[in-house]
């Protein structure tokens, strides 16, 4: 069965004040009808178009818009953006024709393009076509923008920042008081006790060395003394023995057998290769 051919009319608009126009016409029966309203001078000129649908509902405005706007308010001169350089068909952008008139086509009446358009290559869509399509305008304004973004990557510890406590002696751990990765420790905090028979005894020999050297009442021998307990405060600091560590094991007077190790910064464990024992 053939498409039914398309229906057209025309009609006067009448001036009903304040910029106010009527218009009155017979939609013979039902369906999608287009209303295109077309306002010419000599200097300007302008379409709208609208999509009318007519049901059991009634009469319902599908969707409006002017399509076409030439400014007004000053006189085209030759060449100027304002003057028209072409009509063409709102369903058939292919049709150019120099003078208003219908679509060979379509039999619609043809809409003008101006110069600016022409130029920019503006590309127009009939206000039915962009109902059904779904397009929507708006007015450029300036405006936060919310965007999200999902994209793969790879997450990288600063180095710079990084600090690793590692042992330099034999021994066992007796007490690991940071068991997981992740864990946050602050700076100070125990991470674990080491025996170690090792450092046990040079624990020894500096508190021998510093008795010795408070016990001299010699002046002249003092020296030598100063020179054990200065190299058997060496090898306990190399051995990442702190000077908390050393003030505690002078004060107490007794090698500490179950020595801690403590975090020498706050942060987050991310490796962790110790047990106890």
């Amino acid at each position: 069965m053939g498409a039914m051919q398309a229906m057209h009319g025309a009609a006067e608009a009448r001036d009903d004040g304040d910029g106010r126009y009527l218009i009155a016409f017979d939609l013979g029966m039902g369906g999608s009808w287009t209303i295109a309203i077309h306002a010419r001078t000599p200097s300007a000129a302008a379409t709208a178009r609208y999509t009318l649908r007519v049901g059991s509902s009634g009469l319902t405005v599908l969707g409006g818009e002017p399509e076409r706007v030439a400014d007004a308010s000053a006189p085209a001169s030759p060449g100027s953006g304002g003057e028209v350089s072409y009509y063409t068909c709102s369903m058939h952008p292919t049709v150019h024709a120099t003078a208003p008139g219908k679509c060979p086509i379509c039999s619609m009446e043809l809409t003008p393009v101006l110069r600016d358009e022409a130029r920019a290559g503006v590309v127009h869509i009939a206000p039915e076509r962009r109902a059904l399509l779904g397009i929507r305008t708006a007015r450029v304004v300036r405006a936060p923008i919310d965007l999200a973004i999902t994209a793969k990557g790879r997450l990288a510890v600063d180095e710079t920042r990084l600090h690793e406590v590692a042992l330099r002696i034999g021994g066992y751990i007796s007490e690991l008081r940071v068991n997981a990765t992740g864990q946050s420790v602050a700076r100070g905090d125990t991470l674990f006790t080491l025996y170690s028979p090792e450092l046990y005894a040079a624990e020894q020999e500096y508190l021998l060395a510093r008795h010795s050297q408070d016990a001299r009442t010699d002046p002249g021998h003092t020296g030598h003394d100063d020179a054990l307990v200065r190299a058997a405060e060496t090898k306990l600091r190399l051995w990442r023995l702190g000077d908390d560590q050393l003030k505690a094991l002078a004060r107490c007077g007794e090698p500490i057998e179950r020595v801690p190790f403590r975090s020498p910064a706050g942060g987050v464990v991310i490796e962790k290769t110790i047990v106890d024992g």
